[in-house]
């Protein structure tokens, strides 16, 4: 099992927040050392308040993690586990398991970054960071004490009497806390990177929803705009040829009044589809307005265009709609000549076009 599937399958699904997550794994590797240290202790042959120390807080882990995976409910619990990890467990670990001189120590950097899990929050303000600073300062100042009580009081705290018992006691502290560290932390770092992808996800989402016609997927004529206006600047860089062709559907008005808007709507995606199909990867094609679309194709001669034009009415004219309806398109054509910009290239367009109206529609008019 990979650790994306881990996060996932331990976390929560995507319905929880990223804390949410990041806590229930915190919970389970938590809980997991928790029993594993229970037994170790027991096996050892240390106190039995000690077992029941680790056994405790693993049942406090594991109702925490229950009421935040299943019920979406992890503040109190979270409040609850924060108090026992500083107040409870640590103190009983320390005094039971043989302080300083035990394997307790390595486990200090693990509840660090437990604390660390338990206090983020959503929002960043400064009470949340005070709160955060304020339990870890806290767990610092009870880590002190304790190193201080064992120095002034040592008969207080357990004594090993077997060093080899001692010696396995450091071991598995420090592999569990190391192991520990290691598992939060890339759970951290995964879905941080995931939370990265699906806000660059949903960036690219916005920006299509920008530049694209809602209805036909098209560019829209804002952005078919601007990329004529990019593509004339580099054919008068390159000394290139660039045309566009301005296409309108004949009689589109009377189809809508005739068989209704939504059989018009899916004239435009169908017609839409099948010029889009039918253009190049670097052509642009656009929704320019209403039933007019808009093609730009760069290093395209005037004549090569209207041979683009033509097949382009052609497979319109092919198309069949309900009722065996079929439809027809204009189309007029305009070659990049110096001095042209992107609004008159456009208007000479249009221009043509509408001399294909005239001459009788379904029909490519373009300049000389």
């Amino acid at each position: 099992m990979n650790l994306q599937r881990f996060i996932t399958l331990v976390g929560g699904d995507e319905n929880l927040s990223g804390i949410n997550k990041i806590f229930n794994i915190a919970c389970i590797i938590g809980g997991l050392f928790c029993i594993l240290s229970g037994f170790e202790c027991f096996i050892a042959g240390l106190s039995p308040y000690l077992v029941t120390a680790n056994f405790f807080f693993t049942l406090i882990l594991a109702l925490s993690y229950y009421f935040s995976r299943f019920r979406h409910q992890f503040f109190v619990f979270r409040i609850f586990s924060i108090f026992t990890l500083i107040f409870i467990y640590t103190p009983l670990l320390w005094i039971l398991n043989g302080g300083s001189q035990s394997g307790i120590p390595y486990f200090i950097p693990l509840f660090v970054s437990f604390l660390s899990i338990l206090t983020i929050t959503p929002k960043s303000s400064k009470t949340n960071r005070l709160i955060s600073y304020a339990v870890l300062a806290t767990f610092s100042l009870v880590v002190i004490v304790l190193i201080l009580l064992e120095f002034s009081h040592p008969e207080i705290f357990y004594q090993y009497t077997d060093k080899t018992t001692q010696k396995i006691d450091i071991i598995v502290a420090a592999v569990f806390s190391l192991l520990g560290n290691y598992l939060i932390i890339m759970s951290f770092v995964k879905l941080y990177y995931r939370q990265l992808e699906k806000a660059e996800e949903a960036t690219c989402r916005l920006e299509e929803l920008v530049i694209r016609d809602s209805m036909t997927c098209l560019y829209n004529h804002a952005f078919a705009l601007s990329c004529l206006k990019e593509e004339v600047d580099r054919a008068v860089r390159r000394n290139s040829a660039l045309s566009v062709i301005m296409m309108d559907i004949d009689h589109f008005k009377k189809i809508n009044d005739t068989y209704g808007h939504p059989f018009g709507d899916n004239v435009l995606k169908q017609l839409s589809q099948t010029f889009q199909n039918n253009c190049r990867s670097i052509d642009t094609v656009a929704r320019y307005g209403g039933e007019e679309f808009l093609i730009i194709l760069p290093d395209t001669t005037s004549q090569i265009a209207s041979v683009i034009a033509n097949r382009l009415l052609g497979l319109a004219r092919n198309l069949k709609f309900e009722n065996d309806v079929s439809v027809t398109v204009s189309a007029g054509i305009a070659g990049h000549i110096p001095g042209d910009t992107a609004s008159s290239l456009i208007d000479r367009a249009d221009s043509y076009l509408y001399k294909a109206k005239n001459a009788g529609r379904d029909q490519v008019k373009s300049q000389p």
